[in-house]
């Protein structure tokens, strides 16, 4: 629906580089994919070592009150909200 909506409207666009990215590390196609493809990488080695993936652990476990995918879910939302603000911070602050 959204992708017909952008489609019909002509705002459809595609990019390889977000403007987030590109303002914060640069405009490099490259740096960009590597970066994509790294954090991939990371997901899917998780996902082996802890025996299920991301979705499967917050939205089955959660469900079921597993203590564990509660546990999961709390860490994995303050990691994330962490990375988001150290990668995106403002330049000249800390």
């Amino acid at each position: 629906g959204a992708w017909l909506a952008t489609w019909m409207t002509g705002r459809f666009r595609t990019r390889v580089v977000p403007a987030e990215w590109s303002r914060q590390f640069g405009d490099s196609p490259g740096r960009r994919l590597l970066w994509a493809f790294m954090g991939g990488f990371l997901l899917l080695f998780g996902a082996r070592v802890g025996g299920g993936c991301t979705s499967g652990h917050m939205i089955s476990g959660i469900s079921q009150l597993a203590v564990s995918s509660c546990v999961f879910s709390a860490t994995l939302f303050a990691s994330a909200i962490a990375t988001t603000k150290l990668l995106y911070r403002e330049r000249g602050r800390r």
